[in-house]
């Protein structure tokens, strides 16, 4: 799942991870639309809080952050389950990149984009 790549590498709790991770997949397989999956979502999200947590200030901010994070994860999970690419390119993508030393250089990378998606069936 690369839609978890950032938060793997952030996160400190693997086991809270592979919670979300699980509950995400779960939830975008009982969704048909993205809207039925956002309910789930809201329905669901009373799991997350703690009994007797106090919830100000920063940590409202993060749980925000935390929770359109999963839902956006969740929706990408969601997409990837009810459609697939059916046409594709590769392209090539060059920029300048600078190092910590202050270094330029012109860097090149191959990638590949989708181009029509289709429901599956």
């Amino acid at each position: 799942m690369k839609s978890f790549l950032f938060l793997e590498k952030k996160t400190k709790n693997k086991s809270e991870l592979d919670s979300l991770k699980l509950k995400a997949e779960i939830l975008s397989k009982q969704a048909d639309s993205s809207k039925e999956l956002a309910e789930l979502l809201r329905i669901s999200s009373s799991d997350y809080y703690s009994q007797g947590a106090n919830w100000t200030g920063d940590t409202v901010l993060i749980g925000g952050i935390v929770l359109v994070l999963g839902a956006l994860i969740a929706y990408g999970i969601w997409w990837n389950i009810k459609y697939e690419c059916v046409a594709s390119e590769r392209y090539r993508d060059c920029d300048w990149e600078t190092d910590r030393d202050g270094d330029r250089d012109y860097v090149c990378e191959n990638k590949t984009r989708c181009l029509e998606w289709v429901e599956r069936q």
